[in-house]
This record gives structure tokens, sequence and C-alpha cells, in this order.
């Protein structure tokens, strides 16, 4: 297995994590990192005069990969429907993600409008019935006064209608932009990137507990491995992993490259006798015989 970062909340309810002067934490497997944002670094407004003028150091935690899976709600053209006539099973792949723009990647995800424009177009709209209201009660409802009270706020309306609509759509095309930037494979390349990682993750499983046993010159038990494996880890390239072991040796007994002896102990299997095993199973992977192939031809040309 292979140690992943953890990102959590500093004040998180139950969090026994202590922070030191750089703000990350290590232990065991995991590596916590504080998210510093201006919310955290200036909570309260006496917070924010305080900070007036000083230099704040921000941190925002980063995905090195994000996968996503989703299924759709409706199915698509030329697709076979899911279960209760949903949509096909979608999966995509992300890389350098920051944990504040997470749900920028999320799927059906639309540029809304801030509240202060919402605001301001309320105030527009109210005024302005308001005007209509007040005109018809007293009856100067065409009075160059009332007229030029409507045009403006028409005109007020018309102009933040059309500036929310332009940073919408700039919104969006800079979400575009970084999301085409940002994305990885999807479908059937993501299957593929998934199988290619977990077959080389197993692969050096298996070679790293082969070296160890081969190493030691002697049998050992299975938490034996374990541990000699995560402290060649930790000593050669300074991460905290939990090995899992159990896979590996299960894969190199098949294979004949380990012994089983008294039923708890394991033993590497000579060097020399391995590669033969190996190079037994590469020369015999493909059924391949030249002379049959050389008759097929012959009676294809003939």
């Amino acid at each position: 297995g292979r140690s992943q970062p953890v990102f959590v909340n500093q004040t998180a309810k139950g969090s026994k994590k202590v922070f030191g002067e750089s703000g990350v934490a290590e232990d065991r497997n995991v590596t916590v990192i504080e998210r510093r944002t201006l919310r955290r670094l200036m909570p309260t407004i006496l917070s924010v005069f305080m900070n007036l003028f000083r230099t704040l150091e921000l941190q925002e935690p980063t995905f090195k990969e994000v996968v996503l899976l989703y299924r759709m709600a409706k199915p698509v053209a030329n697709t076979n429907s899911g279960p209760s006539g949903c949509g096909p099973l979608v999966i995509k792949s992300y890389r350098e993600i920051p944990m504040a723009d997470l749900e920028m990647i999320f799927p059906e995800k639309t540029v809304s409008v801030k509240m202060k424009e919402i605001i301001s177009n309320g105030i527009t709209i109210v005024v302005a019935i308001s005007t209509l209201l007040w005109a018809f009660v007293t009856g100067e409802i065409w009075t160059k006064n009332v007229q030029a009270l409507l045009i403006a706020c028409m005109g007020k309306l018309g102009q933040s209608y059309t500036a929310v609509n332009v940073a919408k759509t700039r919104y969006a095309g800079a979400m575009s932009k970084e999301l085409i930037e940002k994305s990885g494979n999807s479908q059937e390349g993501m299957l593929m990137h998934l199988l290619e990682s977990m077959e080389d993750q197993e692969c050096k499983e298996m070679v790293l507990a082969y070296i160890i046993l081969s190493v030691k010159g002697k049998s050992m038990t299975l938490k034996e491995i374990d541990i000699e494996c995560e402290e060649f880890l930790k000593k050669s390239f300074g991460v905290d992993v939990d090995f899992d072991i159990e896979g590996g040796i299960i894969k190199l007994l098949r294979e004949g490259l380990v012994e089983q002896r008294a039923g708890v102990l394991y033993a590497a299997t000579p060097l020399k006798t391995a590669l033969a095993i190996l190079d037994n199973k590469w020369d015999n992977l493909f059924e391949y015989n030249l002379e049959a192939v050389s008759a097929e031809r012959s009676r294809a040309l003939a």
C-alpha cells in the first residue's frame, strides 16, 4: 500500500493532532496538512484590522490525482440504460486539484450569481415597482420626472442583467479552461490506467518481498517480512507505508518463486532456479509453431 495525504481541519472535533511551527504533523501512514485560508487566519473583524498591514502565508492542500465516478441521471442515446432507467457510469480523472476547487469538477456544476448581484437587482426592481405604484396613486404616471425615474431604473436593471450574464460567461469559460488543463483520462482510458497502476503496484510488492527474503537468506513469517519491507521503504525513501505482504506472497507462491515451510514460514527460491522458472514461463506464454505458420502462409499464397 501507499501512504496517502489526508487533509483535515486543525480544529476538528476529536482531533488529537498537534501542529508544530511548520503547520505539518506527521503520524504513521498519515500526513496531516493544515488548511490556511483568509477565513481561518482572520475569523473576526478585530483580527482583520490587526493583520491589515501584515504579510500572511496561505496554504491550500492540493490533491495530486482525483478519480471521479458517478452515474448519469438519464440514459444516453445508443447506450444501455442502468438500473431503474438511469444513465451509464462515467469515470474521469483530474490532477493537481486544490481543495477549494474540488466542487468545480463535480458533474452538472453550474455558475451561480453572487448574492451581491441578486440584492442589487432586487433593489432596482423594488424601486421600479414602487415608482409605478406611487405614480398610479398620485395620478402622475406620465410626468417627465416619473418617466425619467422609470427609464433610469430600467436602464440600471438592464445593465445589471448584462453584467451578470457577462460574469457568468467569463466564469464558465475559466472553469472549462481549467478543467481541460487538469483533466486526465476518462472511461476506457481511465480503466486501463487503473489496471496498469494496480499491476505495477502488485509487481513492485512481489519484487520487494522476494528481495527481502533473498537478502535475509532464511525462512521468515509474514509479520517479519512485512516489518522488514516497511523498514526498508522507510530507510530508503523516508516514507511510512502499510505494506500488504499477504497479496505479494500469495502471488510469489503461485509462480513458484517462494517456498512455504512448516505452514507459517516462507523462504525465497534460489535466484538461478527463480530465473529458470520465469524464463520457462516467458518462453511458453504463447504457443508459437514456426513450421505451422510457414505452412499456413504457403497455403494462403497458393
